[in-house]
């Protein structure tokens, strides 16, 4: 029913009417998880004595795969959708890069999340009535 409407279909009906706070609490604990796990890949790839630029192009490509959904998608769609999580990822990378802190990373990760959130469950809310 809601395919049909835009949505894909894989998104369950508890993303639109569940808790806000364990949605937000989600999305807290997997901003840090993965922006820890960016700055463990780009400090332990510039260890091992790449550049910068190779360093964060390939935690952003990994960051970009993470986020792959095939379910529904077409591959020219979702190739988009990847070129924009591979962007995204490039310039986080670059913030820690220059910070050398997550904190920024996180606090703009964090934001765009539940800005996503936030249009998501207003998305699903209309396509439902």
């Amino acid at each position: 029913r809601l395919a049909r409407k835009g949505v894909p279909n894989y998104t369950p009906d508890y993303l639109a009417y569940g808790s806000a706070s364990q949605w937000t609490l989600i999305n807290v604990v997997s901003c840090f998880s993965q922006e820890f796990w960016r700055a463990f890949s780009l400090v332990s790839l510039r260890e091992v004595h790449h550049g910068a630029m190779f360093a964060a192009m390939a935690s952003s490509v990994a960051f970009a795969l993470y986020h792959l959904q095939v379910a529904g998608h077409g591959v020219l769609r979702e190739f988009g959708r990847l070129s924009s999580y591979a962007i995204f990822g490039m310039l986080f990378a670059a913030l820690f890069l220059l910070t050398g802190s997550i904190v920024p990373t996180y606090t703009g990760h964090l934001l765009v999340n539940l800005v996503a959130l936030y249009r998501a469950r207003q998305k699903l809310r209309h396509a439902s009535e």
